[in-house]
């Protein structure tokens, strides 16, 4: 059915499509369809396309005319002008984005000596803290250190009495470990024999000697340890 589609038929194809506005039976290939519109825009008198220019004058280009001298004078002052202006404007805006650097410049400066001054100022309140508490522990720890000073000396025995106790005991320590000389064993037997004929003699009697040196030289120790702390015996 394509093939049947000639150039004879153009104008009722044209006709029935373009015109009418009627549904090929069978597809028309797209040159066929171009070439049958050409055909009915000519047989109707629309080909070919009428300009919308055709009958209006062009207009008359401007011829520029020779400039003189002053004009050209002034039209480089102008420029130069221009440049200027444009240059102050440059300027202008380049100092104005200095200042504005150096304004962001003094605020980061002032927020920064205003940061280490808080720094300053909370380090040294920590340390006066630190050093608070120090002081608080020392007076604590003498305060400690002063009961318990006070409760062992409320606790120990007097000094006289002290001493004298370590006098006594050092005087029997001393009795008792002393090597005896000749001359203590001859005294002894003097006194041994004097002591036998006027207390009857025997076992006794040196026991009682022993027990009262002692005690003589535990109480001489006392008196002595006494006197030299400045408090006599009464």
């Amino acid at each position: 059915m394509r093939a049947s589609v000639t150039p004879s038929i153009y104008p009722s194809l044209y006709d029935k499509i373009i015109i009418n506005n009627m549904q090929p039976s069978c597809p028309v290939n797209l040159a066929d369809m171009l070439r049958a519109c050409v055909v009915g825009w000519k047989r109707d008198g629309e080909w070919p396309p009428k300009s919308q220019y055709t009958n209006v004058a062009a207009p008359p280009m401007p011829v520029p005319k020779p400039m003189s001298a002053a004009e050209i004078a002034a039209r480089r002052q102008q420029k130069i002008a221009l440049q200027k202006q444009m240059q102050q404007q440059k300027e202008a805006r380049e100092r104005a984005a200095r200042e504005a650097n150096e304004v962001r410049e003094r605020a980061r400066e002032v927020a920064r000596q205003q940061r280490e001054e808080r720094e300053q100022k909370a380090r040294e309140q920590r340390e006066a803290k630190e050093e608070r508490e120090r002081l608080e522990r020392q007076e604590r720890m003498a305060e400690k250190a002063e009961k318990q000073r006070r409760k062992s000396d409320a606790t120990a025995p007097p000094a006289g009495r002290r001493s004298s106790i370590v006098a006594l005991v050092g005087g029997v320590v001393n009795h008792l470990t002393r090597v005896p000389t000749a001359e203590d064993r001859g005294d002894r037997e003097r006194s041994g024999s004097q002591s036998d004929e006027n207390n009857g003699g025997g076992k006794g009697g040196g026991i009682r000697r022993s027990l009262q040196k002692v005690f003589s030289l535990g109480h001489g120790g006392g008196h002595g340890h006494q006197q030299a702390n400045g408090n006599p015996i009464a």
